[in-house]
């Protein structure tokens, strides 16, 4: 069940990102590396912060905001999303 919650979670975020960012739309994959491939920027991952905070229940502190929780959906996934906090 957890699994396919969490997979439920990426298909949502993937979704909200491509949202971000339609130009990229077709191009984005879980592992997808968001800013070395031009999707985020600085601008666009502040809405991303928020999606995440919103969707998940949670506070992501400053020192969590890293290129390595953000690098991708997935790395965003295993960061941030945990089964207990989320309604998923």
């Amino acid at each position: 069940m957890a699994k396919a919650a969490s997979e439920e979670f990426q298909r949502d975020l993937t979704g909200f990102v491509r949202g971000l960012a339609p130009e990229y739309a077709r191009r984005i994959r879980g592992t997808t590396r968001l800013f070395e491939s031009g999707v985020m920027d600085s601008l666009k991952v502040l809405d991303l912060i928020s999606y995440l905070e919103t969707a998940l229940g949670i506070r992501i502190p400053d020192e969590r905001v890293t290129l390595d929780n953000f690098r991708s959906i997935r790395a965003m996934t295993h960061a941030f999303w945990k089964p207990e906090e989320s309604s998923h």
